[in-house]
């Protein structure tokens, strides 16, 4: 499956260096879904700044992140299993 932002939430499952979206956006909860143990998750703003850097140790089958708020751009750098659901406001 390809990354979906054509509806909200957006699902993400594939990481890349190239932005999942260029410009600001309001992340008003993200979450991350079925992870493997031991597997990391790295998203990055336009600018290669680190919004989240985290690994996933536990057999939780999804990990709630909350509010961002507003980033610039953003870019799943690593994500090596699970797949993560982006609610943006409009």
């Amino acid at each position: 499956m390809a990354n979906n932002i054509s509806a909200n939430p957006w699902t993400v499952d594939t990481a890349s260096t190239a932005l999942v979206w260029a410009g600001r956006i309001y992340i008003k909860e993200l979450i991350w879904n079925a992870p493997t143990p031991g597997t990391a998750l790295v998203i990055k703003d336009q600018n290669g700044n680190v919004i989240i850097n985290t690994v996933a140790n536990t057999q939780d089958p999804m990990f709630a992140f909350g509010t961002l708020g507003w980033v610039n751009g953003m870019a799943v750098t690593t994500l090596a299993s699970g797949t993560l659901s982006v609610f943006i406001n409009k």
